[in-house]
C-alpha cells in the first residue's frame, strides 16, 4: 500500500486501527474468549465504536 509514512506505530499524525478489549485475551480461559468485549475501536486514527466506559 506504499503507506509506511502514515501506518505501522501509534504516534501523532499516524493513521490508528486499533482496538481496546475490556479484559486480557491472554488472562482469561478459553472457553471465556467470547465474552470479552470492545472498549474503544480505531481505524484510519478516528473513533468508530465506543463503550463509554473508558470517557
Amino acid at each position: 500500500g506504499h503507506n509506511e509514512g502514515r501506518r505501522g506505530e501509534i504516534a501523532p499524525g499516524r493513521d490508528a486501527d486499533l482496538v481496546v478489549l475490556d479484559r486480557d485475551p491472554f488472562a482469561v480461559h478459553p472457553g471465556d474468549l467470547a465474552e470479552i468485549g470492545v472498549d474503544l475501536t480505531l481505524c484510519g486514527g478516528r473513533v468508530t465504536h465506543s463503550s463509554g466506559r473508558l470517557d
